[in-house]
This record gives structure tokens, C-alpha cells and sequence, in this order.
């Protein structure tokens, strides 16, 4: 397994994990949901002498994109994000960062699409995963056995539809047509909680 994928807690308005996708061989990184603390990021990547690659979000609430323009401009990587983003990131009302009083906005975005792999050595492939909200998506490594879900999966469970643009519907589709799809040993990484497990969800849906 050439693929490891590392997280880090950041902490602002919410705690909020990064994920460090690495490919050990080459010490190529990806950074995901940079959330706050550009700083502790930038040392973290710094401390185990990583090359970034890219900056890649789950989705566009600010507390997982609000140190990536910091990232972009240390590291001199783009931004990824689905192409559904643009809505959120140029909207501080549907980013959620103006009702906690610190309106943030986010350019110079560069777009991905369903089934898409990302610039990496290894394989990570966009699955479009709407519900938490309209532009969500999961990273799926297979080399790693997980997937990067951001808020899709939330607690040991779905994800919140409290939000702007959430929907049960669109959310049930896509666990039941993507995640509960990959293997069952394939660890879901979410964005605020606890990892589990493909056959874990499967069996807190069940309940």
C-alpha cells in the first residue's frame, strides 16, 4: 500500500479534521479541508517534508475551506473543488461563515466532476455525493481502503440536511448509491467525526 491518509484537528468556529492524503513513495501530498490554523497545517506539512500537490475540498461550508488560499499561496497549488462549489464559495450566507459573524468568500477555484482523478500519483477518484449539500463529494483512494466524505456521514451516521440547499433525498441517494457501493472494509473519513467503516453505516442506516 503506497497510500496513506493522515488527519490533523483544526480548530475556529468548529473542530474540523484535514485530511493529508500522502503517497509514501514519493512523499507527494494532498491536502484536504483546510479548515482554520494555516499555520499548523503548514507545519505539519513541513515536519514530514511533503510535497503538496493540490488543495482539494469536500464541500464549501467555510469551516473546511478557510485556510486553503493561505495554502494555495505557500504551497503554489491550485484549489480543487466539485464544480457545484461556486455557489457556496462566493456566498457567505450558503458558506455559513455569515451567521458566525466572519463572512468569507473563496476564489480562483479550479473545478472537478464526477469520476474524475485527481492530480496524484495515486489514484483518488471524485465521487459526487450531494445531500449535506448540493456540491459535496468523497475521495475515494482504493490503495488506501477509504474515502474522504466531509460531512456526508456524520456520527456514525448520514449526514446533516440542516443546511442550506440539504436534502434527505439527494443525501440518501447518494449513501446508497455510492458509499454503501464501495467495499465493506473501506473506512469513511469524515469531517468532524469519528472514521467508520462501509459495513458500519450500512448497519446504522439499518437500525
Amino acid at each position: 500500500m503506497a497510500t496513506a491518509i493522515y488527519s490533523l484537528a483544526v480548530t475556529e468556529v468548529f473542530r474540523t479534521l484535514v485530511y493529508f492524503v500522502v503517497d509514501e513513495s514519493t512523499r507527494h501530498a494532498l491536502i484536504v479541508d483546510p479548515g482554520a490554523q494555516a499555520e499548523r497545517i503548514a507545519e505539519t506539512v513541513t515536519a514530514h517534508d511533503w510535497t503538496v500537490d493540490a488543495v482539494v475540498l469536500t464541500h464549501g461550508h467555510f469551516d473546511h475551506f478557510s485556510a486553503a488560499a493561505p495554502m494555495r499561496e505557500r504551497f503554489r497549488v491550485p484549489i480543487l473543488a466539485h464544480s457545484a462549489s461556486a455557489a457556496y464559495l462566493g456566498d457567505p450566507v450558503l458558506n455559513l461563515s455569515a451567521r458566525h459573524g466572519r463572512p468569507r468568500m473563496l476564489d480562483d477555484v479550479e473545478f472537478l466532476a464526477e469520476g474524475q482523478e485527481l492530480p496524484f500519483s495515486q489514484p483518488v477518484t471524485v465521487l459526487h455525493t450531494p445531500g449535506h449539500t448540493d456540491d459535496s463529494v468523497t475521495y475515494y483512494c482504493e490503495d488506501a481502503g477509504a474515502a474522504i466524505v466531509g460531512d456526508t456521514v456524520y456520527e456514525g451516521g448520514p449526514g446533516l440536511t440542516i443546511f442550506p440547499t440539504g436534502d434527505e433525498q439527494k443525501l440518501a441517494k447518494s449513501l446508497a448509491g455510492k458509499l454503501l457501493t464501495l467495499p465493506d472494509r473501506t473506512m469513511l473519513l469524515s469531517g468532524h467525526s469519528l472514521p467508520i467503516s462501509v459495513k458500519e453505516l450500512q448497519q446504522a442506516i439499518a437500525r
